[in-house]
């Protein structure tokens, strides 16, 4: 490798672990954030299976009704 994109490379990483040494609960933060994200996705998943259970509550109605007289679909 070039000693151009080595001491690049090198003063990068001396920042990046200056800066991860004052960073005290960072992983707190990040479970903080994935737990939101997954409670926002899974109450969007409520409400869509929700939604799609009324809708077809009106479809599984119809086919009760002819069972129920025998008449058949078209």
């Amino acid at each position: 490798m070039r000693p151009t994109l080595m001491r690049n490379f090198h003063k990068s990483a001396v920042r990046m672990a200056a800066h991860a040494d004052h960073s005290n609960g960072l992983g707190g933060r990040w479970l903080f954030t994935a737990g939101g994200v997954a409670l926002f996705l899974a109450a969007g998943a409520v409400v869509v299976a929700q939604r799609n259970n009324e809708q077809n509550s009106h479809i599984r109605n119809i086919f009760k009704n002819e069972r129920g007289t025998g008449a058949r679909h078209l």
